[in-house]
């Protein structure tokens, strides 16, 4: 694959030509990338496609198998390229700055903590949050974090000594690849009541009502959320495998687990990581009781 050929134009333009595969019709066809001021452009040896850039609504990257590819939202289209890894990080940088969305001027420490454990040597940033229609964003020149609304399981406003300072602060919490991830954000009163206000609404889909899992369910959604296998919760708890397996498929159904592994081995959605940070508000020795047994 050859690496991105990138050209700055007389008036500061951007414009990136590369390499890449793009997939349609249940197959990968090879082409090339364009990437211009105002379009992107696919061309390959079955035609081409153009697309205006304010017109992307989000980009991911996702993985199917070995295949690492980014996913980019055009209203009703989405596109689907193999970029080469050289060539990826310019394209996706300059990418998430033509997003469609409302962007707003912030600090962010990201990530402040993941799994529970507080990250070293993370700095204070300067940069944008975007508001997407399907991603809430973080955007620097080096940061470029995403966080879909699905993801997001918490939002709540903290103190931090900033600076020998106590500051009032923004704490997003989002599960990333399994953990939950936190970040903060520093911004003037009427940004931040804007923020939450708007992440809170779109969390809200995530919060339990009145589903009605037992204690014993609950007990296994905390498990879970501490990183213990099936077979260990099984003696834990003195249940046989159908029997956690009927508590995980419950979980399943009300969309706080997923399936990650054939031997019913489940992890967390943010829904369910909710569920179990709500849970633990409401009997704070929940998660430690889980720890002592």
């Amino acid at each position: 694959m050859k690496r991105a050929n990138i050209d700055k134009r007389k008036r500061g333009e951007l414009k990136v030509r590369s390499h890449a595969y793009l997939y349609k019709s249940g197959e990968w066809i090879e082409g090339d990338l364009i990437v211009e001021s105002s379009r992107i452009k696919i061309t390959t040896n079955r035609g081409g496609i153009i697309y205006p850039l304010d017109n992307i609504e989000d980009l991911r990257m996702e993985k199917d198998g070995n295949k690492e590819y980014l996913t980019i939202d055009i209203g009703e289209d989405s596109l689907k390229l193999i970029i080469p890894k050289k060539s990826l990080s310019p394209i996706y940088r300059y990418l998430t700055f033509n997003i469609k969305f409302d962007k707003f001027l912030v600090y962010f420490l990201s990530p402040e903590s993941r799994g529970g454990v507080f990250s070293r040597g993370v700095k204070w940033g300067r940069g944008f949050i975007g508001i997407g229609k399907r991603a809430f964003w973080f955007l620097s020149r080096e940061k470029q974090l995403r966080m879909g609304y699905d993801d997001i399981s918490v939002i709540e406003r903290d103190v931090r000594t900033i600076g020998e300072k106590e500051r009032t602060v923004l704490v997003v919490n989002h599960v990333d690849r399994g953990e939950v991830m936190t970040t903060l954000i520093l911004c003037p009163e009427t940004t931040m009541a804007l923020i939450d206000g708007y992440l809170t609404e779109l969390t809200d889909k995530y919060k339990i009502k009145g589903e009605g899992l037992s204690d014993i369910e609950k007990e296994v959604a905390t498990l879970v959320y501490s990183g213990i296998d099936s077979i260990t919760i099984e003696s834990m708890l003195g249940l046989d495998l159908d029997t956690l397996s009927g508590y995980c498929e419950k979980l399943e159904k009300f969309g706080l687990a997923k399936v990650v592994k054939v031997r019913k081995e489940v992890e967390l959605t943010p829904k369910g990581v909710n569920f179990v940070r709500e849970s633990a508000k409401k009997d704070s020795g929940l998660i430690d009781q889980i720890k002592e047994a």
